[in-house]
């Protein structure tokens, strides 16, 4: 499911990163096209992908061409996110993002769909559940 930063098809598709912030538990990276990764910074698993985010470039709040593969991507409202993802969610609240999150139990994946108010998709996570 997640693929490694080091690996050929991943750096054939997003190239070299543009950035890149460390912190203690994962090393997060920027990469073209508004997509940032945070990856496993240590022993065997060292650049494997945890976490995926979608994101906003530059100044255009919702301009990114990346979606999930139900079609969702920023600026799409958070009404078309239940209608296409279902009822079955959780909620919850942060730095100023409503977000509707769902639970892959059998892949062990969350996806999150972080709204800003007026109701429209600013970022979408998709992280392995033991992403701290």
């Amino acid at each position: 499911m997640f693929d490694n930063i080091s690996s050929p098809e991943f750096i054939r598709e997003y190239g070299e990163p543009i950035d890149q912030d460390n912190n203690k538990a994962y090393d997060y990276y920027y990469w073209k096209g508004g997509l940032k990764t945070a990856s496993i910074n240590t022993d065997e698993d060292k650049g494997k992908i945890m976490r995926l985010i979608i994101s906003s470039t530059d100044d255009a709040q919702f301009e990114n061409s990346l979606q999930t593969s139900k079609g969702i991507k920023l600026g799409s409202k958070k009404a078309d996110v239940l209608s296409k993802y279902g009822d079955h969610y959780y909620k919850s609240y942060e730095q100023g993002a409503d977000i509707i999150g769902y639970i892959d139990h059998k892949r062990n994946i969350t996806l999150e769909f972080w709204c800003v108010p007026g109701g429209r998709v600013a970022e979408i996570r998709l992280d392995d559940a033991d992403v701290i």
